[in-house]
């Protein structure tokens, strides 16, 4: 961790105790609309899709009416629960700083369906047939998880990686589903609001973040760049894109070693530093707004260790470290 890192979490562990951090929104800071010209370009895809045979587009398909059965995908199977998903254990929500990670349950449990990893089916199904309406299948989703997640209140917003990680998701299938265009106002004001609420509640901890040297760093930096292209007029803007730039500058000159391998031993967690560094760029690209570092060196160097390790038959790579 280093002196720096352990005076990072020192700092953490006294703002927490001392009640500093934020544990309810500030009703003060304004809601900045989404840049309606955020779209995520779909043209490779359905090309892909054009030539794929009609079992390949039953598959996806099935997989969305599955979804909403309560098919929900987690640690990359799928689990029987309900549509739109329990978010949370029922009972009275705290404020995020009174929960831990470390208890008898494991807390990932809780978070994984908050990764909003629906949405991947969703964008499949989308891909397979251009007259699902993804775009409804999404706000639903978004829309019970605020109503049963309100800000910085449960295990959901106690992780500002986890947090991260959901916007993420969320703003990509938007973004691929037609982008803020394509919702109706209340959905799109709900997608702003949470937008607004997860940069606050990421920004103070990011100096806890960077202090574990690893990929919670990266997502959340990245999240807090993102957002801060995609808000329009924010008046915030400028500065949480100075602080996560210094961040992601920070984590990727730490975490990429030159010869394309990742700080944590486990090729899992190397592919979520990429797909997020990754977002990052298509965001840059349609914006024109270069990334504090240079990724396209990071990206060809880490391709070219893992085309090593992949199965060319399967794809799949070994089962290497933490996942």
């Amino acid at each position: 961790m280093g002196t720096r890192g352990i005076g990072r979490r020192l700092n953490y562990v006294a703002l927490k105790r001392l009640g500093r951090l934020p544990t309810q929104p500030d009703e003060t800071r304004p809601t900045y609309p989404i840049r309606h010209d955020w779209s995520v370009p779909t043209g490779a895809v359905e090309r892909w899709w054009s030539k794929q045979p009609v079992a390949a587009r039953t598959a996806a398909l099935e997989r969305v009416d599955g979804l909403t059965c309560g098919e929900i995908p987690i640690f990359g199977r799928t689990r029987s629960d309900t549509w739109p998903p329990v978010w949370r254990p029922s009972g009275d929500v705290l404020p995020w700083t009174s929960y831990v990670d470390h208890g008898e349950a494991d807390i990932k449990d809780v978070w994984e369906p908050s990764r909003f990893g629906l949405v991947g089916p969703i964008l499949r199904g989308s891909g397979a047939d251009p007259q699902l309406d993804g775009v409804a299948l999404l706000t639903t989703a978004v829309e019970s998880w605020t109503n049963a997640n309100p800000p910085f209140l449960g295990p959901n917003w106690m992780c500002g990686q986890e947090s991260s990680l959901r916007m993420l998701s969320i703003l990509l299938g938007v973004g691929a589903l037609g982008g803020a265009a394509a919702l109706s106002p209340s959905d799109r004001s709900r997608v702003e609001l949470l937008v607004s609420h997860t940069v606050e509640r990421v920004l103070p901890t990011m100096g806890y973040a960077l202090s574990q040297r690893n990929n919670h760093a990266i997502s959340e930096a990245t999240f807090l760049l993102i957002a801060s292209m995609l808000r329009q007029r924010a008046g915030d803007a400028v500065d949480v894109r100075r602080k996560a730039s210094a961040a992601l500058r920070e984590a990727v000159n730490d975490q990429f070693a030159d010869d394309g391998s990742y700080a944590q031993y486990s090729f899992t967690y190397q592919r979520l530093a990429l797909q997020t560094l990754l977002m990052l760029d298509l965001v840059c690209r349609q914006f024109d707004v270069l990334p504090p570092v240079d990724l396209e060196p990071l990206f060809d160097r880490s391709l070219q260790l893992l085309e090593r390790v992949i199965d060319p038959m399967t794809g799949a790579m070994p089962n290497a470290g933490g996942n």
